[in-house]
This record gives C-alpha cells, structure tokens and sequence, in this order.
C-alpha cells in the first residue's frame, strides 16, 4: 500500500476529500479522459476516479468560436518511460516533448479543445502543476487545490510558458447552445 508524504497510509486526499494523494517515492500519474470507455480502462489499469472531488470541467470535442474566441487544442502527449500524460496547448511544447523526451502524441485518441487564457466568458483558468519526484503532472481549476498541492504534497507551478494558461468551462452548455463534454480526472498512485 501506498504511504502519504508522511510516512503514514493517507485517508483522505487533497482538500480532506477523497482524490488526490501523493508519495514520497515513485512514480504517479494524473489522466483527463472525456471518454467513458477509457476511462472504465484505465480504472481497470489501477486508475482511482477522482472526477467527483474536483469542481466540474468541461471541454470541446471539436475547434469552435465562443464570443469571437477560438478553442485551441489541448494536446495530450503520453510518456511509457516517466508514465506520465503531460497536456498543452503549446505546439512548440508538442515538438520538444515528442523529440527530446519521448512522448508520443495522443490527441487523436481523444480530441480534448480548450479556450486560450483569458477571459473568455463561462469559463475558469486550469492550472498546471509538476511534482519532480513523481514525475507527474496535475491539473486543477481549483486555485486552493493548487495551492495545497504546492505548500503539502510537493508540487510546483508549471504555467503553460510561454502561452496564458487555458480556460475550461465550468458548466456543460453556453448561451448558444454548444455543449461541451465533461473532462473526467484519474489518478494512479
């Protein structure tokens, strides 16, 4: 069983709810699924669902307009060697990681489309963090979450240098009627 950075066997995750929780040692991985069939797969791989403990987000499953702003891609590059998914919206980030680091890219597996950062309307920032030691990467849209991750657990902000970190929506619908799919959390220690 898995020890907390305590030494002891964590109970509660991030925030005193069930979900994120971290080691001293090791690897973890954190995966943003849209899609139900993969998300059963990696829950069968050893993934915890950690979907209800986090504030909803919600992405596009395809490039549209909101508010004369265009939703840009989220890429999401996978690496077998430090299993870890690393997500940006930053092509050049794309490239660096696919040469030098040996990620391969997965965005045609699932499309996952996000606003560009800013202030783009019905939307909320997602944050981007890195722990060294786990070689993981985290993503919240909880500001606090990202806090106690930081100051508790061990890891650091990584913004999505050198683009604003995205947006994502923070409910299924907007004003015209373009849906978005809900943007599940999984977390494998």
């Amino acid at each position: 069983m898995a020890t907390g950075v305590s030494g002891r066997v964590p109970r509660r995750g991030l925030l005193g709810l069930p979900g994120l929780q971290t080691r001293a040692r090791g690897r973890a991985d954190h995966f943003y699924t849209t899609n139900l069939a993969e998300k059963r797969a990696a829950m069968a791989r050893g993934y915890r669902d950690e979907t209800g403990t986090t504030a909803p987000m919600y992405v596009f499953d395809r490039g549209l307009l909101h508010a004369g702003i265009r939703a840009v891609p989220l890429h999401r590059l996978y690496s077998a060697e430090r299993q870890d998914h690393l997500y940006t919206t930053d092509e050049a980030e794309v490239r660096r990681s696919i040469r030098g680091l040996g990620y391969t890219d997965e965005l045609r597996l699932d499309s996952l489309w996000v606003f560009p950062g800013g202030d783009t309307p019905d939307s909320t920032r997602l944050f981007r963090l890195w722990h060294p030691h786990l070689t993981d990467h985290f993503y919240t849209t909880s500001e606090a979450e990202a806090d106690h991750a930081v100051q508790r657990l061990g890891y650091r902000r990584r913004p999505f240098h050198p683009l604003p970190e995205p947006d994502v929506l923070k409910m299924p619908a907007l004003a015209e009627g373009i849906t978005a799919v809900r943007l599940h959390r999984l977390y494998r220690p």
